[in-house]
């Protein structure tokens, strides 16, 4: 199951590695997260395969999406599956890498899940560009710094 996982998302990702990479994606760890929007049913299908549990933000609620796999590469058969979830005009989905919430402060404190969801009930009425905006400028204001201790990646999709 794991080479037909790993195909399959390079082929869901559009991406066809020469021989020498695939070498090198199955030596390391990685993290997928497909989603796939259902447009007719308002309707998200994804697969989440040792990311970090995307937020989704309906009014004043938070809910977390649950893993459906562990991390691609990690062991040598695992199966992954898929859950959807039925979308509601105005959801906000909020997928992010864990540099957002990693990074520590003068006390060795990390910013945290609890801080980001937080910022994004508080920004929740903004567009997805403000909210990305204002969640960096939280993280660094935390750090005291503007200089990355990780990767920062947030994507941030509505149903309107």
């Amino acid at each position: 199951m794991h080479k037909r996982g790993s195909a399959l998302l390079r082929r869901q990702a559009g991406v066809q590695p020469q021989p020498s990479a695939l070498r090198h994606h199955r030596a390391r760890k990685v993290r997928h997260l497909l989603l796939r929007p259902l447009r007719r049913y308002h309707s998200l299908t994804y697969t989440n395969a040792g990311h970090l549990a995307p937020i989704l933000l309906r009014g004043s609620n938070i809910t977390t999406l649950d893993s459906t796999g562990t991390v691609v590469g990690a062991f040598p058969v695992a199966r992954y599956g898929e859950k959807t979830i039925e979308l509601q005009q105005g959801d906000t989905l909020v997928a992010y890498t864990d540099g957002i919430i990693e990074p520590e402060n003068a006390y060795g404190e990390m910013f945290g899940e609890e801080r980001l969801q937080e910022l994004l009930l508080k920004h929740a009425r903004e567009d997805s560009t403000e909210i990305i905006a204002r969640t960096m400028e939280a993280v660094n204001q935390w750090t005291g710094s503007s200089e990355l201790q990780d990767d920062m990646t947030m994507v941030v999709a509505r149903r309107l």
